[in-house]
């Protein structure tokens, strides 16, 4: 186990930046997840800890040993791709126990480690297979299998559940949280899927555009974004975004007023954005409540999603399934107020 540590890491291709100024600790035994949209340097920053690409500047540390210089095979890191790269003419036991045949172990430690990471991840069955002969899943664990068996200070996941289907997806991210738990070994995990970070880390840090927008514990930044982006990434469906004119404590909302109890007296005469998320806006009566349109309907389950208007304004809804709502119809919505953010509109940060 060990805590790792990005220093001031620059990232640059040419002329173009892709990691300005990355510095962050991840504590020894931590499930620290980088996420973010396509393009934002999260996988570069997995890479240059792997020793797969050198920063441009900066410095990484592995149990406060500068490697930034150091060859990835002396790093002792083990990494699980997004596609499973394992050999088609091996079986799981040799595709498992190939790194350490390459670094001289005898065979009875092979046949250990391996039988180990087997019992570990329900693979003892399958050892004699190739891998045509597993499934998605199978194969990601036969991957993370030839990880474990290296017992690494840091496990890095480079998207490894992208290439599943949904219902693989939610098994093996289990299988990656019981193993983190039983193996208590820091692991840096990237993915684009804000589902996967909010359920898998213990600390999630949000990246766009080459910097950390917000590093904290999940249920923390989904609460308390730092500023639009992160409130408008974190949350499925997306948080609402809509243009208001504050006046002490009153928020007008496309020429519509609404009184919110809410401390806004030093933004008076501010144009700004408020956030609300889907679940925190429910179905009021006609007196205290907002006019919307509903567009659209979504019937999932145990709750609906409603594409609604309000005027100009399209926003999306989370309702109970019992609400009895249908395109074309007019309903009247209210806001959680204890749920509501104001953003900055030049700056975008949460005010």
């Amino acid at each position: 186990m060990a805590e790792v540590q990005f220093q001031n890491i620059t990232k640059t291709f040419g002329q173009t930046e892709v990691l300005t100024d990355i510095s962050l600790d991840i504590a020894d035994g931590e499930f620290c997840v980088f996420v973010g949209p396509s393009g934002c340097g999260k996988s570069t920053t997995l890479r240059i800890l792997a020793g797969l690409e050198m920063p441009t500047s900066g410095r990484v540390f592995i149990d406060q040993k500068d490697v930034t210089d150091i060859a990835p095979k002396d790093r002792d890191i083990a990494m699980v791709f997004q596609n499973y790269a394992l050999y088609p003419h091996m079986t799981v036991f040799e595709n498992m126990a190939f790194g350490l045949k390459m670094r001289k172990f005898s065979k009875p430690e092979i046949q250990q480690r391996v039988e180990e990471a087997a019992e570990i991840l329900s693979l003892k069955e399958l050892l004699s297979r190739k891998p045509k002969a597993l499934s998605g899943g199978q194969r990601q664990r036969v991957a993370l299998g030839r990880a474990i068996v290296r017992k690494p200070k840091v496990f890095l996941f480079d998207e490894p559940l992208s290439n599943l289907d949904a219902k693989l997806r939610v098994q093996m991210r289990i299988e990656i949280k019981k193993l983190h738990q039983r193996l208590e070994t820091t692991m840096v995990y990237v993915t684009h899927d804000q589902i996967e970070a909010m359920t898998m880390g213990q600390r999630i840090v949000v990246m766009n555009k080459g910097y950390i927008q917000q590093a904290d514990e999940p249920l923390r930044v989904y609460n308390y974004p730092k500023n639009m982006f992160v409130a408008g990434f974190i949350g499925s469906p997306a948080m609402n975004f809509m243009d208001v004119y504050s006046e002490k404590g009153r928020v007008i909302i496309d020429g519509m007023e609404t009184v919110l109890q809410y401390p806004l007296s030093e933004s008076t005469g501010k144009q700004l954005i408020m956030g609300v998320r889907p679940e925190h806006i429910y179905m009021a009566d006609s007196q205290s409540g907002l006019p919307a349109y509903v567009e659209l309907v979504e019937l999932l389950g145990d709750h609906v999603l409603a594409r609604l208007k309000i005027k100009t304004c399209h926003i999306t809804a989370r309702f109970p399934s019992t609400e009895a709502i249908h395109p074309g119809e007019r309903i009247f919505i209210g806001f959680k107020e204890d749920k509501i953010y104001f953003f900055d509109k030049k700056s975008g940060k949460r005010l």
